[in-house]
C-alpha cells in the first residue's frame, strides 16, 4: 500500500484528520513522508459561518427599518430640559434625600443607556458607589431618539423558513461533550445542586439523536406525546450544558475552542415551547438559564426577571412545601429529593440576586418549611438508604426550622455538603437582611441582634470540614471565606455609615473588606478565568470606595 493511501487509511480508522494552522505536519502523515491533506473547514466552522450570514442579513433588515423609522421619530427628539418627568431620575430639592439615602445605600441608577432608572436597595452597595460617582457626573448628556423595536426572532434560513425547521449546530465530540459536562457538574453541584446528573448521563449517551431533534411545534389537535417532550428536554439540557462548558473551558488550551454562543441559542429554540409546561424539569431550565447568565451577561435575557420566574415557578408547584406524608415521601424517595434540591437552588440564587441588586426575596423563610437536601451523594438512587434518611430528617424538623438540623455538621463529606453549606449561607443572610435592610427595620439596629449574626456566621464558616475530598465536587475554604466576609460586610456596612458607629463595628468591616480584596487578589493570580462579570460587578459596588 503505498504511503499516502496508508495514512490517509489509518486516519480513517481513528477518526483523524489534518487541521490547518499548524506549520508542522502531523505525525501520520510524518511517519508515513507525505503531505498533508488539509480539510477545508470544520463542521462546526460551516455552521459558524452560515450562521454569520444570517446574522448579517437580519442586521441589513434592522438597518432599513431604522433608516425607514429615522423620519418619523425626528421630531420627538428633545434636550434635557424636555425629558419627561417619568423618565428623569428621583431627587431631592436641597440634597437631604441623598445624604439619608448615602447610610441606607438607597438609590436608583440606570444600567442601560437610554433607559430609565432602576431601584438598587441597600445591600447592592449603591451608597458606597455614589462616592465614586460624584466625582465622575457626566457634564453633557445625548438624547437619543427612542425607536421602536421590530420582533426579534431568532435568524433562520429562506429555505427554513417554510417548513419551521432550525438551523442546529454540529454537537460536540464525544470526549469534549463529556468534559463539558464534568466541568458543569463540578462548578453547579458545588454551588446550586439543582440538576439531575443521572438524567444528564443518560442524555448524553444518546446525544448523538437528542441533538438532532427538532424544537417542538405546537399544532392542532392537542399535545405533542409525553417521550417527545422528554426529548426536548434533554435536548435543552445538553446544549446549555455544552454552552456552558464551552464557556467555562474556553481558555484551557487543551480544549478546542467552540463558540458557547452557538449551543446557547441551539437551546433557546428548544426552551420556548417548553416554558409552557409546568414541571420541575422547567423549574431547573430556568436555573441553569439564571446560572448561563452568571458568565455571559450579553445573553439577551433579564437576570433578575429570570431569576424571579425560576422561584415563583418553584412556589407554583409547591417546592417550598414539606411533603408529610411518609408514604408519599417513600413512594419516590428520590423525586422528593429532587424537590428539595431544585428548591433551595432557587432559593439560593434568588438571595444571590436580591442582595446584589437590593431587592426584595420572592418569598419569606417563614413561609418555607421543606427540609434542606440530605447529605448524600447527588447520584445514589438507593431507595432504602434515601427512605432511611428522609424519615430521620423528618422527625428532626419536627421540633427544629430548616437548616437547623445540620447546625453541628454534616456528619461526612459527600458532593451535597458545599451545596448544603451555601444553602445555610443564604439563610443567615436572609436574617441580616431582614434586621438591616428592610423597610421597617429598626433603626439604628439592636447591637445585641448584630453580634448574634455575627456569631452565627462564625459558627457556621466553623462547620465546614478542614480537608476536603477531591474526588466529589466542593467549593474550596477560600470561597467560603470570602463569602464570610462578604456576608459580615453586608451586616456592619449601613452601620459604619453613620456617625456614631462603634469603633469594634468599623474595626470590623474595615478588616473584612481588607480580608475580600486579598482573597480575590489570590484566586485572581491563580485564575484570572473564574473573574466572572457578576464578581466583578459586585467587588466594585461594595469595595472600590473602600
Amino acid at each position: 500500500m503505498p504511503a499516502d493511501r496508508a495514512a490517509t487509511s489509518l486516519k480513517k480508522r481513528r477518526g483523524l484528520a489534518c487541521l490547518p494552522g499548524s506549520e508542522i505536519r502531523c505525525k501520520n502523515c510524518e511517519n508515513a513522508k507525505v503531505d498533508c491533506k488539509f480539510l477545508e473547514k470544520t463542521p462546526h466552522e460551516v455552521y459558524l459561518e452560515r450562521y454569520t450570514t444570517e446574522l448579517e442579513d437580519r442586521v441589513q433588515q434592522l438597518e432599513g427599518y431604522i433608516q425607514a423609522q429615522a423620519s418619523s421619530s425626528r421630531q420627538h427628539q428633545a434636550g434635557p430640559e424636555h425629558t419627561q418627568p417619568s423618565q428623569r431620575r428621583p431627587h431631592s430639592a436641597d440634597g437631604r434625600e441623598g445624604g439619608e439615602n448615602l447610610a441606607t445605600g438607597v438609590g436608583f441608577l440606570s444600567l442601560n443607556a437610554g433607559a430609565e432608572p432602576v431601584y438598587l436597595g441597600g445591600s447592592s452597595g449603591v451608597g458606597w458607589a455614589t462616592v465614586l460617582m460624584q466625582s465622575m457626573r457626566q457634564k453633557f448628556i445625548s438624547a437619543r431618539p427612542r425607536v421602536p423595536r421590530p420582533p426579534l426572532g431568532n435568524p433562520v434560513s429562506p429555505q427554513s423558513s417554510n417548513d419551521h425547521s432550525v438551523s442546529l449546530p454540529p454537537p460536540p465530540s464525544e470526549a469534549i461533550g463529556n468534559h463539558y459536562i464534568s466541568t458543569v457538574y463540578v462548578w453547579i453541584q458545588s454551588r446550586y445542586g439543582f440538576l439531575d446528573w443521572v438524567a444528564i448521563q443518560r442524555w448524553q449517551a444518546n446525544a448523538t439523536e437528542l441533538c438532532m431533534l427538532q424544537p417542538l411545534q405546537w399544532k392542532d389537535g392537542g399535545l405533542p406525546e409525553d417521550d417527545k417532550v422528554k426529548d426536548c428536554y434533554g435536548a435543552f439540557f445538553l446544549w446549555m450544558i455544552y454552552g456552558l462548558g464551552a464557556k467555562l473551558c474556553e481558555r484551557d488550551p487543551h480544549i478546542p475552542h467552540a463558540s458557547h454562543e452557538v449551543y446557547y441559542n441551539a437551546a433557546l429554540a428548544h426552551f420556548s415551547p417548553l416554558s409552557t409546561y409546568q414541571s420541575i424539569s422547567t423549574v431547573q431550565a430556568l436555573l441553569l438559564l439564571v446560572v448561563y447568565m452568571f458568565r455571559h451577561t450579553s445573553s439577551g435575557l433579564n437576570l433578575w426577571h429570570a431569576g424571579g420566574i425560576a422561584i415563583r415557578s418553584a412556589i407554583e408547584l409547591g417546592l417550598h412545601r414539606r411533603i408529610k406524608s411518609v408514604a408519599a415521601r417513600e413512594r419516590d424517595p428520590r423525586a422528593y429529593c429532587m424537590r428539595q434540591r431544585v428548591f433551595w437552588g432557587a432559593y439560593i440564587l434568588d438571595r444571590m440576586i436580591s442582595i446584589q441588586f437590593g431587592r426584595p426575596f420572592a418569598v419569606q423563610d417563614r413561609d418555607i418549611d421543606i427540609e434542606l437536601p440530605v447529605n448524600l451523594d447527588a447520584n445514589v438512587a438507593d431507595h432504602a438508604s434515601l427512605c432511611s434518611l428522609l424519615s430521620a430528617q423528618s422527625t428532626m424538623l419536627e421540633t427544629v426550622r430548616p437548616g437547623e438540623e445540620y447546625r453541628n455538621g454534616y456528619g461526612g463529606f459527600s458532593s451535597m455538603t458545599s451545596f448544603i453549606h451555601t444553602i445555610r449561607l443564604n439563610q443567615i443572610k436572609t436574617k441580616i437582611h431582614e434586621l438591616v435592610y428592610t423597610v421597617d427595620h429598626a433603626s439604628p439596629p439592636d447591637q445585641h441582634a448584630v453580634n448574634e449574626l455575627l456569631d452565627e456566621l462564625e459558627a457556621w464558616k466553623a462547620t465546614y470540614p478542614a480537608e476536603l475530598d477531591s474526588r466529589v465536587p466542593a467549593c474550596s475554604q477560600e470561597f467560603f471565606d470570602l463569602e464570610y466576609h462578604n456576608s459580615v460586610q453586608i451586616l456592619l456596612r449601613p452601620l459604619c455609615a453613620k456617625k456614631d458607629a462603634a469603633l469594634y463595628f468599623l474595626h470590623r468591616c474595615a478588616s473584612s473588606a481588607g480580608a475580600v480584596l486579598d482573597i480575590e487578589c489570590q484566586l485572581l493570580r491563580r485564575d484570572s478565568k473564574n473573574l466572572a462579570t457578576w464578581v466583578l460587578a459586585k467587588i466594585f459596588m461594595r469595595y472600590r470606595p473602600l
